[in-house]
């Protein structure tokens, strides 16, 4: 029986692989076939490329990697030639989401849905088309989260939803190494990545699993990978802790940003999808409701009928802190629409997680429930392909320069 779910799993695996390889071919032709120029970020990125560092004055060192490895690989420095290897990021993390909820329920559907919603929200298509460090971000992010269930489930020995990390033989110690890296790497794009860090700790504290070698082999690992970047910002005076804090800290500039402010919340329902963002706030209240009667991450679906599944709870642990941390600055200096991006895994596996729930009486028996499986999912996928193919078909219709013009507005 293990070997058919192991088969089952696998060809299910494949097929989502496929998906991912025709979305992005077809991604990496519409950056041939657009050739934006440049935006401001992505220029300095460039510049940054061609001399390579373990650190830069305001970002993290792997963007500029990532496109040294992009022009090298094209032979060119042309806008489509720095954004080559941004499709290809972007799949490979919606290949890491299909791989999350498969290790999650074990469900065929569940993994092709959340790999079909995520791939195809405005911002993840957007993300596709641009050289951005929240893209590589969306990657490390993704399969850290992956890589983090499977240590939990002591390497997939146990098929309970999150495995039962009591019960499970050894610490899984090359799992734990591996999540280190990825985690490094996420630093090394992004200094965010530290969110990711402060959900895995809510679980691991839940599940009292701290005093176990597991995380802090990961944490060792990861701190070795970002020491370079450690070191490269102590000799020249931390400047990423001062560009951070300069970003955090009320100024002219961030009273611009503050004037749309007003629409930030209403850039969200645009850049994460409607409706999809609104059943992870159902998911969210549900899980607020019924906090004192199953709130045990490990468990699977059951128990009381108001429960929520497992997953879409590990859902809500993943999404919220992103998405408090970057309200608070919201409401205190002004940020960018787009920094709420990695919140975006962790809304996806919810929202399945909800759909996932079956046994759930309430999901089972009640109208939404019902509108969710049968009319939200494939709503929401209808939307977000008709966003994607608007803003594939933009340039097309009109002036390119006003295209970037309004990107540029709503992404920085």
């Amino acid at each position: 029986m293990a070997s058919d779910s192991l088969w089952t799993g696998a060809r299910a695996l494949v097929f989502v692989f496929f998906l991912v390889a025709l979305l992005v071919v077809f991604r990496l032709v519409m950056v041939f076939y657009w050739n934006l120029p440049l935006a401001v970020d992505e220029a300095q990125f460039l510049d940054w490329s061609r001399e390579l560092q373990p650190g830069y004055p305001s970002k993290p060192p792997f963007i500029a990697w990532a496109i040294a490895a992009s022009t090298a690989l094209c032979g060119s420095e042309a806008a489509s030639c720095v954004r080559v290897l941004q499709p290809l990021a972007m799949g490979l993390a919606g290949l890491g989401v299909a791989t999350t909820a498969w290790l999650l329920w074990r469900s065929i559907a569940a993994s092709i849905w959340a790999f079909a919603l995520f791939l195809t929200m405005p911002l993840v298509s957007l993300y596709s088309q641009l050289a951005t460090t929240d893209a590589w971000l969306l990657l490390w992010w993704s399969w850290a989260l992956c890589v983090f269930i499977w240590a939990l489930s002591g390497g997939g020995r146990s098929r309970s939803k999150l495995g039962n990390p009591h019960e499970t033989q050894g610490a899984n110690e090359p799992a734990w190494m591996v999540l280190g890296l990825i985690c490094g790497l996420g630093v090394l794009t992004e200094y965010t990545m530290a969110i990711f860090v402060i959900s895995a700790v809510i679980v691991l504290f839940r599940e009292g699993l701290m005093v176990r070698t597991g995380p802090w082999l990961a944490l060792l690992v990861t701190m070795a990978v970002i020491s370079p970047n450690f070191f490269w910002n102590s000799e020249y005076g931390f400047p990423n802790v001062t560009h951070t804090l300069d970003l955090m800290s009320p100024n002219d500039t961030n009273t611009a940003y503050s004037s749309i402010s007003g629409h930030f919340f209403l850039h969200q329902f645009l850049l994460l999808s409607p409706l999809v963002l609104l059943a992870f706030f159902w998911v969210s209240l549900k899980s607020l409701l019924t906090w004192g009667q199953n709130t045990a991450l490990s468990r699977g679906p059951g128990g009381s009928p108001w429960s929520l599944d497992a997953g879409a709870r590990l859902g809500l642990v993943f999404a919220w802190p992103m998405l408090l941390v970057v309200g608070f600055r919201e409401l205190t200096t002004g940020v960018q629409a787009n920094l709420v991006a990695p919140a975006s895994v962790g809304i996806t596996l919810a929202v399945i997680g909800l759909w996932c729930a079956a046994s759930n009486q309430i999901f089972r028996s009640r109208f939404f429930g019902r509108s969710l499986r049968g009319i939200g999912l494939p709503l929401s996928l209808v939307l977000n392909l008709g966003f994607a193919a608007a803003l594939l078909a933009a340039p097309w219709v009109l002036d390119r320069s006003s295209v970037i013009e309004q990107f540029l507005q709503l992404y920085e």
